[in-house]
């Protein structure tokens, strides 16, 4: 099953009470992260099940941003547990924030800020938020 038969099997399920909780737990670590938000432009580009070409997205958004222009990321931490071929396993940290330094971001910094159960395919799961900039 390839990635868009694998979206439209989901999407019509993907929206309940305990994804509403995760977006609004996302949505105030960003407003904590940047408390002046509204003075800024935002875009939330998902990329669905995670099967993406990651360098070559991330070098593009580096392309797209204004100098000292910042990144967010937030995703799932990585989970041996989630062995699928049709989402990823979510990201090693360190790992990824060794990429963004190699496309050429700065003041590259990544923490873990929420643990759930059975948050992602069913099992335990944490979130991290990466920050990075353009200089």
């Amino acid at each position: 099953m390839g990635n868009i038969q694998v979206f439209e099997k989901i999407a019509p399920n993907y929206e309940n009470d305990e994804r509403r909780k995760i977006a609004k737990i996302i949505a105030d670590a960003i407003r904590q992260q940047n408390p002046q938000g509204n003075q800024q432009t935002a875009i939330d580009y998902g990329c669905g099940t995670g099967l993406v070409g990651m360098e070559s997205l991330l070098s593009n958004l580096y392309q797209s941003l204004n100098r000292n222009g910042q990144l967010l990321i937030i995703d799932f931490d990585y989970n041996e547990a989630i062995v699928s071929d049709n989402v990823h396993s979510g990201f090693k940290q360190q790992e990824l924030i060794q990429t963004m330094k190699k496309i050429g971001f700065t003041d590259v910094k990544s923490t873990t800020f929420y643990h759930g159960s059975q948050l992602f395919m069913n099992q335990d799961a944490s979130l991290f938020m990466l920050e990075a900039t353009k200089n």
